[in-house]
């Protein structure tokens, strides 16, 4: 198989993030039971996102790189894509869906790559270090809590709307499920083509197996995770 070497050994982490989030307390009400905090598989049939670039809203992406039992690959044609240089620290992929309460449907938003292990992470989700071996910790919500090389990881949150002192505008409601596998330490992608590429989707972290909820939903904390 063909493959992109990279200058040095990177720790990649893969997402899922679900999410509902509305503002007014009634809403709630009117919300399927299980929507809040859905744990299941992927119910997104449509992609629906707003694409800051253009302004305008979006109902298609393009899928170029993911996990294959937890290796990095890419979608052949996309090679150039990576822009991983020597300053980089991290890969992270992050794929989300979220639930529209107008429609009432879940909808698939565009994924997005980051190439730092902190900055531009989902709700803030940081790594505070790494081992030798590719084992991580991170302090997400809050309290150190580790995240095992190949494992799944589910992080169960739920934040209340508020205002800011001095802020025309608030913060909505937050349900959110964060799914994160640690992928570990790679120092190359495989290209597949488009055919093998096919069934590549981080929604197959909903579906894996063992993993492992850490569920916030009880925090003393009303306006953050």
């Amino acid at each position: 198989m063909e493959t992109i070497n990279l200058t040095k050994p990177l720790l990649f982490l893969e997402f899922f993030v679900r999410s509902v989030e509305f503002h007014g307390k009634d809403k709630a009400k009117s919300i399927p039971p299980k929507t809040l905090h859905y744990l299941g598989k992927s119910l997104s049939k449509q992609v629906r996102y707003y694409d800051t670039k253009t302004r305008k809203w979006k109902n298609s992406f393009e899928k170029f790189i993911g996990f294959s039992d937890s290796k990095p690959v890419i979608k052949k044609g996309y090679e150039n894509e990576l822009k991983i240089t020597n300053q980089t620290e991290g890969f992270c992929f992050i794929a989300k869906e979220y639930y529209n309460l107008e429609n009432r449907q879940w909808f698939r938003s565009s994924d997005k790559i980051v190439r730092d292990l902190n900055a531009n992470l989902p709700y803030g989700f940081n790594i505070k270090s790494i081992d030798k071996d590719g084992n991580a910790i991170t302090d997400f919500p809050r309290g150190e809590t580790p995240l095992i090389k190949n494992k799944v990881y589910a992080y169960v949150c739920h934040s209340e709307e508020y205002q800011p002192i001095g802020s025309d505008s608030a913060f909505p409601n937050r349900y959110i499920v964060l799914f994160v596998k640690n992928c570990g330490f790679h120092d190359k992608f495989t290209i597949l083509s488009e055919r093998e590429f096919h069934n590549i989707d981080s929604s197959n972290l909903c579906i894996s197996n063992d993993i492992s909820v850490r569920d916030y939903r009880k925090s003393k904390f009303r306006f953050s995770f």
